[in-house]
């Protein structure tokens, strides 16, 4: 029976409980000092420079991305490498909370994985009866520094899209 594990799509975030939106402008700025290159933002609006969402900011292969509305801040990496992405998130992170007014401390943490397993010779039931601890939750635990558990799994067919009906939660 061979087994193969790759992780796709890496992504942490931060949702902070604060009145303030986050300023898109100043945390593109913020990163400029860690080596990151301002994406294509929006225009600034007229009186003001607050709000929108999306990336806002690149280093080699990692985007830190901005939800201004639900004050989030993400970081992924094109190339997922967990080490790679716990670095980036903690040097972003803390140079937002001493660059931001009132985004000290995160509500919560989330971690976004896609990891596509392979396996022959096995059929789903056994598949769900070993996934206790796959690969996708040892990333979590090391990233965010924490001991994490597999609370949910989604299953897809193959070259399925995971807003498509296809998909077993």
């Amino acid at each position: 029976m061979s087994e193969e594990v790759s992780i796709r799509y890496l992504r942490v975030g931060a949702k902070y409980l604060s009145a303030a939106v986050i300023n898109i402008y100043d945390v593109a700025e913020i990163l400029k000092e860690l080596g990151y290159q301002p994406v294509r933002l929006p225009a600034p609006v007229f009186k003001g420079r607050l709000g929108g969402s999306g990336a806002v900011a690149m280093k080699g292969q990692v985007v830190v991305d901005v939800n201004a509305e639900k004050h989030v801040l993400g970081v992924s990496t094109l190339e997922p490498e967990p080490a790679l992405l716990a670095s980036e998130f903690r040097a972003v992170e803390e140079a937002v909370r001493k660059g931001l007014r009132g985004y000290f401390k995160p509500h919560f943490y989330e971690l976004l994985a896609e990891a596509e397993v392979r396996m022959e010779g096995m059929d789903f039931y056994r598949l769900i009866s070993r996934a206790g601890e796959p690969p996708p939750v040892a990333v979590v635990s090391e990233v965010l520094g924490v001991e994490a558990c597999l609370l949910g799994l989604r299953v897809g067919m193959r070259e399925a899209r995971p807003e498509d009906e296809e998909w077993l939660d």
